[in-house]
C-alpha cells in the first residue's frame, strides 16, 4: 500500500475511534447519592462552589433527606460546559440515572423524609402544600456585580401534568442589598424564563399536555426552545435518565451588590402531593459571583516567591484573572499587608493609579506590579 493510503487509513481510524469514544462518553451518566447531610454540605463547597474563593463564602447549610441529594458525572446531554455536577430532587438521587420507562408507570415518585410546608416552596407553589422539600442554603460575598450559575429542570409530571393546578416546584432564592422580592427576608426568585418575569416550571416550560411515553409526544409550544423531550425510547438520554423531560441548560444570575454579604436558598419539593418526582441540576463551579484568580511572575530566575529590597532588578507582577470575560468593567479593590513600608521598601503600580483591579469589558486579566 503507497504510504499515502496508509496514513490515510490510520487517520480515518483514529478518527473513528475517537468519535466512538466520545459518543460513549455521553451515555455515562451516573449519579451518586449522598450518605449524609455532612456530604451534601461537603459537595457544594467543593463541587457546585468549586473556584470560588473560600472567604466570600459562609453558613453552607442543608435540610431534608440527604438520599434526595446526588453527584452526578457523564452529564454531557445537558448541554452544560462541565459534564459533572449536583441534582436535589422531590425523591431520591438513585431513580436519577435510572432507565425512562414506556407507558404509565414512573420509576422516581419516592416519598422522602424531607421538608414539609416550606413558606418559599408553598408559595411559590401558589400557595399549595410542599412536600419532600430539598434546600441548600449559604451566604457569598460577590466581587462582580453580577452572580450567575447554569441550571436543568427535570421532571416526571411532563407531560400529564402541564395543565394542572399544581406543579412540583423549586426556586433559587436571593436575598441581600439591593433586592426586594415577595419571598423569606425580601429574596426574589432567580429562577426566570430567559426574557421573561415567569418563574421556570412545568407549567411555563413544556410542549403541552398528554401525549403518550413511547408513542407520542404531545403538540404545543410554551416558551420549548428551552425544552427537551426525554419520553420517547429514540430519544438520546432515555435509557439513562429517569424523568419524562427536561429544561436546556439555563443561566440563573441577578445583578448584585460588590463585596456584600448575599444569601441564596436553592429549594425544590412536590406541591400538592408527594409523587411524580422533579430534580435541578447544578453545574459543577458554574456559580460565579466574580471568581477571581491571581498568580505571581518573577522577573528574576533565580526568585520564585520572594523580591529582595535594593537589588534592582527583582520585581514582581500580580495577574488577576477572570474565568469568562463579563459584558461590563470588572474592578474590585485589593489591600497590601505585612511589615514592609510602601514608598520606601517597595513601590506598587497598578493601571488604575489606585489599590483596586480593572478589567475591561472582553478581557481576562488585569496585573499590579512591585
Amino acid at each position: 500500500m503507497p504510504k499515502f493510503s496508509r496514513l490515510a487509513a490510520w487517520l480515518f481510524a483514529f478518527v473513528a475511534l475517537f468519535t466512538f469514544q466520545k459518543a460513549e462518553a455521553q451515555f455515562n451518566f451516573v449519579v451518586t447519592q449522598a450518605t449524609s447531610d455532612a456530604e451534601v454540605v461537603a459537595w457544594v463547597d467543593t463541587i457546585f462552589l468549586e473556584g470560588v474563593d473560600p472567604q466570600a463564602i459562609n453558613n453552607i447549610t442543608f435540610s431534608g433527606d440527604y438520599r434526595a441529594v446526588g453527584h452526578f458525572t457523564g452529564g454531557y446531554f445537558f448541554g452544560f460546559a462541565t459534564p459533572e455536577g449536583l441534582v436535589m430532587t422531590s425523591g431520591l438521587a438513585d431513580d436519577v440515572d435510572k432507565p425512562n420507562v414506556c407507558g404509565s408507570a414512573q420509576n422516581a415518585s419516592t416519598n422522602n423524609n424531607g421538608v414539609d410546608g416550606d413558606p418559599d416552596l408553598y408559595q411559590a407553589a401558589n400557595n399549595t402544600s410542599s412536600n419532600d422539600g430539598c434546600i441548600i442554603e449559604f451566604d457569598f460575598k460577590p466581587t462582580a456585580d453580577t452572580v450567575r450559575f447554569s441550571y436543568v429542570f427535570a421532571s416526571e409530571e411532563y407531560h400529564d401534568f402541564v395543565s394542572a393546578s399544581y406543579n412540583d416546584v423549586f426556586g433559587f432564592f436571593l436575598s441581600g442589598p439591593g433586592i426586594s422580592g415577595a419571598y423569606s427576608n425580601g429574596a426574589k426568585n432567580i429562577a426566570i424564563v430567559p426574557g421573561t418575569s415567569l418563574p421556570v416550571s412545568i407549567h411555563n416550560i413544556n410542549f403541552g399536555q398528554g401525549g403518550q411515553t413511547c408513542t407520542g409526544k404531545p403538540s404545543g409550544c410554551t416558551n420549548c426552545q428551552f425544552f427537551k423531550d426525554n419520553s420517547q425510547s429514540t430519544d438520546p438520554a432515555f435509557d439513562k435518565f429517569v424523568y419524562d423531560a427536561l429544561t436546556t441548560a439555563l443561566v440563573a444570575k441577578s445583578a448584585v451588590q460588590q463585596c456584600s454579604w448575599y444569601h441564596i436558598k436553592l429549594a425544590i419539593g412536590d406541591a400538592g402531593d408527594a409523587v411524580y418526582d422533579s430534580g435541578v441540576l447544578l453545574e459543577k463551579g458554574s456559580f460565579n459571583p466574580g471568581n477571581v484568580t491571581g498568580d505571581v511572575e518573577f522577573d528574576h530566575p533565580t526568585v520564585d516567591s520572594l523580591i529582595y529590597e535594593s537589588c534592582n532588578n527583582h520585581l514582581a507582577i500580580l495577574y488577576f484573572r477572570i474565568a469568562e470575560p463579563m459584558g461590563f468593567p470588572y474592578t474590585f479593590p485589593f489591600e497590601v499587608a505585612g511589615t514592609a513600608t510602601r514608598g520606601v521598601d517597595y513601590n506598587l503600580y497598578t493601571t488604575t493609579g489606585s489599590d483596586s483591579v480593572y478589567i475591561p469589558v472582553g478581557a481576562l486579566y488585569d496585573s499590579v506590579i512591585i
